[in-house]
């Protein structure tokens, strides 16, 4: 489902509280989760990415 939330991966920028345990409940009563493109990704969180620090900024 939303395999990119808190403790999902080994790597992550999100706090240790932030385990998506909100979007699971409301996806299990079956109700549809919306706007999930809105989910903020943090490029630089990527185990093993060499972005350059220029790069980094025009985020």
């Amino acid at each position: 489902m939303l395999q990119g939330y808190g403790r999902a991966y080994f790597s992550t920028t999100s706090a240790h509280t932030s385990t998506g345990d909100g979007n699971a409940m409301v996806a299990r009563v079956g109700f549809p989760l919306e706007d999930l493109e809105f989910v903020q990704f943090h490029p630089t969180g990527i185990y093993g990415i060499r972005l350059p620090y220029h790069r980094r900024l025009s985020w």
